[in-house]
């Protein structure tokens, strides 16, 4: 089933915000013809790939995004509201900046590479403390639970408020 990429029009049944032939061409750019995303032959593969990271990015990023969904209808978050990012720069509501897609991609080459985006936690991942004959890890106690990307982060960045935990302000008519 071929993707339905997001346009900036509130695209409603969007289930990426890139094209595979674009997704491809961005990570051979950067990672070459032997990556697994790029060399997977099967184009269902790929998309199936590419709508697991949209779904993903939507949800990790949904709640800390500076803006609100344009519209009610739209298949995934963005296109926003209009909003200015942490550069101070305006971000049109018919706009899906480039960013997002690379982060899209970013997070399918996770899972080409045999990632899990959702892997499950065993004790919520609260590791306190683990040792291999020499070698050992022990986390902090308020350590995320799971894998940060933070290629992925770097792209999103400009797009978002507060950190973890932190709190979308939103002006009143």
């Amino acid at each position: 089933m071929a993707l339905t990429v997001e346009t900036g029009s509130g695209v409603s049944n969007a289930d990426s915000y890139i094209s595979r032939a674009d997704a491809v061409s961005y990570a051979t750019a950067r990672y070459g013809a032997s990556d697994p995303f790029v060399a997977e032959t099967d184009g269902d593969v790929q998309d199936r790939w590419l709508r697991q990271a949209a779904q993903a990015l939507d949800g990790a990023y949904g709640p800390r995004l500076a803006s609100t969904p344009a519209s009610t209808t739209q298949g995934l978050l963005w296109p926003l509201v209009e909003f200015k990012d942490i550069y101070d720069r305006t971000v049109e509501k018919t706009v899906v900046p480039s960013s997002v897609s690379y982060a899209q991609v970013e997070l399918a080459r996770v899972v080409a590479n045999g990632g899990d985006l959702y892997p499950d936690l065993d004790r919520g991942g609260s590791i306190k403390s683990v040792q291999v004959d020499v070698i050992s890890v022990e986390y902090m106690a308020r350590a995320t639970d799971g894998t940060i990307y933070q290629k992925v982060d770097q792209y999103m960045a400009p797009y978002l408020t507060g950190g973890h935990g932190g709190v979308k302000l939103v002006r009143g008519t």
